[in-house]
């Protein structure tokens, strides 16, 4: 028992995370979802991918958030969409001059999606970076997520209703 107590204590980790998803989209209409970044110490720049199913979802802008910003000046890059392979390449933001990073929980980037068939799409990051204020690279963890796409309650009626007219012509040609 002594033994436990005199361990090392493991720290967790700060989190980037995508989220948070509806349940559902319905289809042709558009969600932002947001890239946060959770219980992180002293972070000054940062870069990450992220990517999706390009036949469910196209990317249509990102847009900085306002952790970094505080009490400082940032640049920040969008990144480049690319809605073929379904991938936003190099979104990045970093402090300018000698401020400190900033510590905390909040929103790196917001992300608009236009939801463009039915389908489920995960939503992952990659290639990230995160650096403190001495440009040394911060220890992370990660957590995607995946978004749901519905057909419109009217789409949805037409395709049960041709799906049944399809299964009814089947049937009397057995007949």
């Amino acid at each position: 028992m002594l033994l436990l107590l005199t361990l090392p204590k493991a720290e967790s980790l700060p989190l980037l995370s995508i989220g948070p998803p509806p349940s559902e989209v319905q289809f042709g209409n558009d969600v932002t979802l947001s890239i946060t970044v959770t219980g992180i110490a002293d972070l000054y720049a940062y870069q990450f991918d992220v990517n999706y199913s390009p036949g469910v979802l196209n990317a249509q802008a990102v847009e900085e958030g306002a952790f970094l910003r505080q009490d400082g000046t940032t640049i920040f890059l969008p990144g480049q969409i690319d809605n073929r392979t379904g991938a936003i390449r190099a979104i990045a933001g970093t402090r300018i001059g000698q401020e400190p990073g900033v510590s905390g929980d909040g929103l790196l980037a917001a992300i608009s999606f236009r939801a463009v068939a039915a389908g489920s799409s995960p939503l992952t990051l990659s290639r990230i970076t995160l650096l403190n204020s001495q440009l040394q690279g911060i220890s992370f963890q990660t957590a995607g997520t995946s978004l749901t796409i519905v057909p419109e309650p009217h789409t949805l009626a037409l395709m049960i209703g041709g799906m049944l007219a399809a299964a009814l012509c089947r049937l009397r040609k057995h007949i």
